[in-house]
């Protein structure tokens, strides 16, 4: 679980910076940042940001690869 939380905050920093979402505004605002910048809902982002975490290292390996997909469509 510690990887896996430490790989999505450090994505959410990289993204809020990207969007220009200062930390105190929250998960919220920050969700609603990346759905303007993507094709993706709130709550698909919320999921991939701050869902569980995975149960095994080939979940970990997902959750790598759909955070690197999302950074990528937010640098467009």
């Amino acid at each position: 679980g510690h990887a896996a939380a430490a790989l999505r905050a450090a994505a959410a920093s990289r993204l809020a910076s990207r969007l220009g979402v200062p930390e105190p505004a929250g998960p919220d605002a920050l969700l609603e940042a990346i759905s303007r910048a993507t094709a993706r809902t709130p709550t698909e982002v919320g999921a991939l940001l701050y869902g569980p975490a995975p149960e095994d290292d080939a979940g970990l390996l997902t959750l790598v690869g759909e955070l690197d997909a999302l950074e990528s469509e937010v640098r467009g």
